[in-house]
């Protein structure tokens, strides 16, 4: 019928999607905090801080939350809101886009024109590479293959398990 079932404030703005799993959504804010709030009554079951804004939409392998922030830190967050790396990863820079999860990888792309390949067990960076441009479009894959949109509209793809960029296309061309 159109009837709201509840409303949560919270303090800073969201840009990203929202992640659902289970009964529980997750929120990336403004106001450097990620929200568990309760599907059915959205009470908050927990707020993770982190360094700055979430900006990008979280992400989960089912088991973990993967965010990153403005600041370039990336976390990974249990669904009790505690960290599961021992610190956050930092990465070139701001993290516009969603991370994409690829097999047992974490690829993050940055304003700082690099996409990182972090380890989803401890982190730990396993591989960079330079992009044209800034990173801020929302990433795909196919297999190990992965597909970045730059911000001068050349697309990438990269081979994630050979470590290596496959092709370049230029849109404006």
């Amino acid at each position: 019928d159109g009837e709201e079932l509840w409303n949560h404030e919270i303090d800073g703005g969201v840009v990203g999607s929202p992640l659902v799993l289970g009964n529980t959504v997750y929120v990336g804010a403004l106001d450097r905090n990620i929200y568990a709030l309760d599907t059915a009554t959205g009470e908050q079951k927990w707020k993770f801080s982190g360094d700055n804004w979430f900006w990008a939409s979280p992400v989960s392998d089912g088991t973990t939350i993967y965010a990153a922030t403005l600041g370039g830190a990336v976390y990974a967050i249990d669904f009790t809101g505690r960290e599961v790396w021992s610190s956050p990863t930092n990465v070139s820079g701001p993290v516009l886009a969603s991370p994409l999860i690829l097999s047992d990888t974490l690829i993050v792309a940055t304003d700082a024109k690099q996409v990182h390949q972090l380890s989803l067990i401890d982190g730990r960076e396993e591989w960079a590479i330079s992009v044209g441009e800034k990173v801020r479009a929302g990433m795909a894959s196919q297999g190990e293959r992965v597909y970045i949109i730059d911000n001068d509209g050349v697309v990438h793809a990269l081979d994630a398990e050979r470590r290596s960029e496959l092709w370049t296309f230029d849109t404006d061309q």
